[in-house]
């Protein structure tokens, strides 16, 4: 069976290289809490009331969008339920670009340069990622 935590640690190695980083995990949180919050402002919608429908209490919502309590996924479609918005909007997905020197990867892809700390990758694993340059590149 084939180890994909490789081809995890390998994507984020590439994406870093390219000098996109994706949010770590408390900012993460906190803009899903802000997001949250943001939301129940504009609806004018208590923190009592957001509670009282996740079955929290308002000490838990207060929390949550502080980004200390981090919600499931469940709990995310029931907030957005509940704000009648799609789930999604509440996800921070966003990229945030750095500035760094652009690396031409699908060059040194191409010509099998790059390896991992463990081996060489493979031929299916440079396709995914060949395919994943190509859509983040555009």
């Amino acid at each position: 069976m084939k180890n994909h935590s490789i081809d995890v640690i390998f994507a984020f190695t590439i994406l870093k290289r390219l000098g996109i980083m994706l949010l770590d995990v408390d900012s993460f949180y906190k803009e899903i809490g802000l997001r949250i919050k943001s939301e129940r402002i504009k609806r004018d919608i208590s923190q009592k009331s957001l509670g009282d429908h996740l079955e929290l209490t308002r000490a838990s919502v207060i929390n949550l969008e502080k980004g200390r309590h981090r919600p499931s996924i469940y709990q995310l479609i029931q907030i957005a339920s509940f704000f009648q918005i799609d789930y999604s909007s509440l996800v921070p997905y966003e990229i945030q670009k750095t500035r760094r020197k652009k690396t031409d990867l699908s060059k040194e892809l191409n010509n099998n340069n790059i390896v991992t700390d463990q081996e060489k990758i493979g031929k299916s694993t440079r396709t995914a990622i060949s395919n994943f340059l190509s859509t983040i590149q555009k």
